[in-house]
């Protein structure tokens, strides 16, 4: 449509995901010291929603272990509007393992006043899985 044209940077594919992310170290060590850095800022500096990609293309190209799961409980309505958490989600957050939870209503303070904690005795391990809520 403007007649601008583009090329990907040689052998980077190109990955979407979440703006919410965490990295290794050593991932994130990998990404900010690549020789070919400032080729992926140019490419990227143009892209469409370079916080859904730019780490997470990079991440896949420095790190042989990706997990792909979310940290954040989101849910969202037909339309697209997320959900309000109430006070009374305290178990399906508790039970989602979610790092992050997106869309508290203000009034929640009981949410507030309960989280964060130190996970249950024997749960400190479990991995945050908030796919299965519904």
């Amino acid at each position: 449509w403007l007649g601008v044209q583009r090329r990907l940077p040689a052998g980077l594919v190109p990955h979407l995901g979440s703006q919410w992310w965490c990295l290794t170290r050593t991932t994130l060590e990998a990404i900010l010291t690549d020789p070919q850095r400032s080729d992926y800022d140019r490419f990227f500096r143009l892209a469409w929603i370079p916080d859904e990609s730019y780490f997470q293309t990079l991440a896949r190209k420095h790190s042989p272990e990706i997990e792909s799961r979310s940290l954040t409980l989101a849910r969202f309505d037909l339309k697209g509007k997320p959900y309000l958490l109430y006070n009374d989600h305290r178990q399906l957050l508790e039970a989602s393992g979610a790092f992050v939870a997106r869309k508290v209503w203000p009034g929640a303070t009981g949410l507030m006043d309960h989280f964060p904690q130190a996970s249950p005795a024997g749960r400190s391990d479990r991995k945050p899985d908030p796919r299965g809520i519904d």
